[in-house]
């Protein structure tokens, strides 16, 4: 399978997955989810910089998928210092890496 066909085979998954009950770790809303940290890295100095075509280049090539609001999630990990806050969260079989605000937990 391309890498662009699996990406897009992830993301249709992941955007199009059941919103889940309450007391569920839920995504916020339009924030990048990335494979591995260091992309998500570059995602969020992609944004700062204002270079919208780096990253929406990533997103179309799989690296990273742009998530939406009340994906049910399972959190893996928080990682991060009081500057640079992420997390670690698990969809569908698959781990991403996000920034903390991304994800809130659901009353």
């Amino acid at each position: 399978m391309k890498t662009s066909t699996a990406a897009a085979a992830i993301a249709t998954a992941l955007l199009t997955a059941p919103v889940g009950s309450a007391l569920a770790d839920k995504t916020t809303g339009e924030f990048p989810a990335c494979g591995k940290p260091f992309w998500l890295e570059a995602m969020l100095e992609f944004q700062d910089n204002g270079s919208t075509q780096r990253y929406d280049r990533w997103i179309n090539h799989g690296k990273c998928i742009q998530l939406r609001e009340g994906l049910e999630v399972e959190i893996v990990r928080y990682y991060g210092d009081a500057k640079s806050k992420r997390v670690e969260f698990e969809i569908n079989g698959y781990r991403f890496f996000t920034v903390r605000k991304a994800i809130a937990r659901s009353l």
